[in-house]
C-alpha cells in the first residue's frame, strides 16, 4: 500500500508502508502554472510589482516599457505593497513580516531585501502600507481563530515599529490612505479564519500618529462588512 500526499506548490511525497520507503517528487519535474494574484502595486522605479496566492518562488517585476517579466525569487506571499523612496516597502503573510527592497539595486533575497521586520503581537497580514512623515504605517488583520487588527508605525531605516491595536474593537485593519499627517484608514469585520466578527459593519476612521488617537468613526456604507480600498 502507498499512501500519496500532494502539497498546493506541486510537490509530490509518496510512502510505501509495506517497504518503508518514499519518493520525493519536487517543482522542477512539473509544468508550471501561473499563480493567481494577489496583490499589485507600482514601484519608485516604474515598474510594477505582482505577488500570486500561496506562491513561495516569489513575486514578479513587470517593465511596461520593455513588457518584460523579471522573477523576484524568495518573497513570498506579498499582501502589501508600498513605496519609500527608492525602496519597494513589502508586507508579507504570514507573522506579518516587513520587507525593504531597494529598487536601485539587484535583487537578492536576503541582503536586498533583507531580513524581515515582524510586527507580532498577534497580527499576520500586512495589507496596505502608506508612507506618512519618517515612517511607513501598515495595517493588518490578525492570526487565525483572533480578532483586533492593527496599524503598526514602521521606520523602514531603523526596523523599529509601534503597534496600535484594535482601534476599532475586534475589527481588522485593511486600507489606508495619508492626508496632511493623518492616517486614514478602513476595517474589515472579519478577523484571521475561523473568528467569528462580533461587530456587523466595517469602519472608516482617521488615526494621528503623533498622539495615537482615533481622532474620529463612522460607517461610510451601511452594511458592509469591509472597507477594502481608500484614494484621495
Amino acid at each position: 500500500m502507498t499512501a500519496i500526499i500532494t502539497y498546493y506548490n506541486g510537490r509530490i511525497y509518496t510512502c510505501n508502508e509495506t517497504k518503508r520507503k518514499g519518493l520525493y517528487f519536487g517543482e522542477a519535474d512539473l509544468e508550471s502554472t501561473p499563480n493567481p494574484i494577489q496583490t499589485i502595486g507600482a514601484g519608485p522605479d516604474g515598474n510594477l510589482y505582482i505577488s500570486g496566492f500561496l506562491s513561495p518562488p516569489g513575486m514578479s517585476r513587470f517593465d511596461p516599457a520593455t513588457d518584460q517579466y523579471t522573477l523576484l525569487a524568495g518573497a513570498g506571499q506579498i499582501e502589501g505593497i508600498g513605496t519609500f523612496g527608492d525602496s519597494l516597502v513589502l508586507g508579507r503573510y504570514p507573522k506579518a513580516d516587513l520587507l525593504r527592497y531597494d529598487t536601485t539595486q539587484p535583487w537578492a533575497n536576503g541582503t536586498n531585501p533583507g531580513a524581515p521586520v515582524s510586527i507580532g503581537d498577534e497580527q499576520d497580514r500586512p495589507h496596505s502600507l502608506v508612507r506618512v512623515g519618517d515612517r511607513m504605517a501598515v495595517s493588518t488583520v490578525p492570526v487565525s481563530g483572533r480578532l483586533g487588527g492593527a496599524i503598526t508605525l514602521w521606520d523602514p531605516a531603523s526596523g523599529d515599529t509601534e503597534v496600535h491595536r484594535n482601534l476599532v474593537p475586534d475589527q481588522g485593519v485593511v486600507s489606508l490612505a495619508e492626508r496632511d499627517g493623518l492616517i486614514y484608514a478602513g476595517t474589515t469585520i472579519n478577523g484571521g479564519y475561523g473568528a467569528e466578527p462580533t461587530a456587523a459593519e466595517a469602519e472608516l476612521f482617521a488615526f494621528d500618529p503623533e498622539s495615537g488617537d482615533v481622532l474620529y468613526r463612522r460607517v461610510p456604507v451601511p452594511g458592509a462588512v469591509s472597507v477594502n480600498a481608500l484614494t484621495f
